[in-house]
């Protein structure tokens, strides 16, 4: 009698299913989650372009009043440890945005809203806005980008878009969106690209 231990094909055969499984699914998830950030991102963007179009900031004599647009922004994380972003209006116009001058998610009625330090888990901030930390995203990139961060896309009543928000109003026709503008971003395996046109369709 031969007491060597050894696999049989059949548990070869069942071990190469329950990796193929398991692989499938890590697959699927990671696939699911961009699919999950793109569908958030896209919902929010049009959410945005909804309050712009019923929001007017002009105010005559105030050569600052765009400042006041709705804008969707895309910034890092402290020591590059990832992405987030947030959708605000800077109603003092002083560069600075706090939490009061966000957007309010619609389904959960918190801030979409973070900061440099990707604090988790505050109780009137949107945790889903970082990014890297909820689905994984490791590179972000905006074609039309034309600030210092990663990108920002703002939206005036009359469904026009800019890619930047400078100094003087007189100067904003400088950075209109011109054609499509494509926010691409990845986990490392799989990407997904949203676009924006010109007059503020997103898809």
């Amino acid at each position: 009698m031969n007491n060597k231990s050894s696999f049989s094909l059949i548990e070869i055969i069942l071990v190469i299913f329950l990796i193929s499984i398991a692989l499938k699914l890590t697959l699927s998830t990671s696939y699911s989650k961009l699919t999950l950030a793109k569908n958030q991102l896209i919902l929010h963007l049009k959410y945005l372009r909804y309050i712009a179009f019923n929001d007017n900031k002009f105010r005559p004599n105030d050569d600052k009043f765009h400042k006041k647009f709705w804008t969707f922004k895309i910034q890092r994380c402290n020591n590059n440890s990832g992405f987030y972003y947030l959708i605000y209006s800077d109603k003092n116009k002083n560069s600075y945005i706090s939490k009061t001058e966000s957007l309010k998610d619609p389904l959960t009625n918190k801030y979409i809203y973070n900061y440099s330090k990707c604090v988790e888990n505050e109780f009137d901030k949107l945790a889903n806005t970082l990014l890297s930390k909820t689905f994984g995203i490791k590179k972000i990139e905006i074609s039309c980008n034309k600030t210092s961060s990663i990108g920002q896309l703002s939206f005036d009543n009359q469904g026009n878009v800019f890619t930047k928000l400078p100094k003087y109003y007189k100067n904003l026709d400088n950075f209109k969106l011109k054609k499509n503008c494509y926010i691409n971003f990845s986990d490392g395996k799989y990407s997904k690209t949203i676009t924006i046109t010109k007059n503020g369709y997103i898809f």
